[in-house]
């Protein structure tokens, strides 16, 4: 009987070990999302060096390339996102630049996903842009629900308050529209290389922080 007994208590604590290194490994296999924007690739600005910086044994960062991004297409930006994420819960993060960002917004409400470890947006807009009407129609075609996202977790966005492409103004009411805290950061462009932009470290410092609880 005494036998019986300390094999049972073994056994349990055998299992309660796994359970707990099980949920460890889970909560550790994070994966990133970085996504760019308009006449980008995953090659240009600070994309790169996030990954870099990001990137270690508990998260997997991708960085998603968008079809012809000089002439962007809504449906096929979808369709790239649809065949690069399979599989989307509180471990999964995003981060999205510029047309990225309502690209991502876009996706993710149509897949109604409503739970996420983390949303951040770089000068993020769901308005029409003075001087680039080449991108009237893909803003059309990705409207959503800002409500949709006003109750998600973990969500900032980043704005410039000189931005010559996305006037901080269109970046700020957005961010309330989606009830996303933001950042106002000084002189900062659009947050492209030619604006100094090849590492955005409030940005990493932000995300590392997240990535860390």
């Amino acid at each position: 009987m005494q036998k019986l007994l300390i094999s049972l208590i073994i056994l349990s604590l055998s299992s309660l070990v796994y359970a707990q290194k099980k949920n460890r490994t889970l909560e550790d296999n994070r994966h990133v999302y970085i996504l760019h924007g308009y006449s980008a690739s995953i090659n240009d600005h600070w994309f790169r060096a996030l990954k870099k910086k990001l990137e270690n044994k508990n998260t997997r960062v991708t960085l998603i390339s968008f079809p012809d991004s000089k002439h962007p297409d809504a449906s096929k930006w979808q369709k790239t996102l649809d065949q690069n994420i399979q599989h989307i819960d509180q471990n999964t993060y995003f981060i999205a630049h510029s047309l990225g960002s309502i690209t991502l917004l876009k996706f993710l409400e149509r897949h109604k996903v409503d739970q996420v470890g983390g949303i951040t947006l770089v000068s993020g807009f769901n308005q029409k842009i003075p001087g680039f009407s080449e991108l009237d129609k893909f803003v059309d075609e990705s409207q959503i629900q800002p409500e949709y996202f006003r109750k998600m977790k973990n969500t900032r966005m980043f704005i410039s308050d000189n931005d010559p492409i996305v006037p901080a103004e269109y970046s700020q009411q957005f961010a309330k529209q989606l009830n996303f805290p933001y950042t106002v950061i000084h002189n900062a462009g659009h947050f492209l290389a030619t604006d100094g932009y090849r590492d955005f470290a409030q940005l990493e410092h932000y995300l590392t922080g997240l990535l860390s609880k």
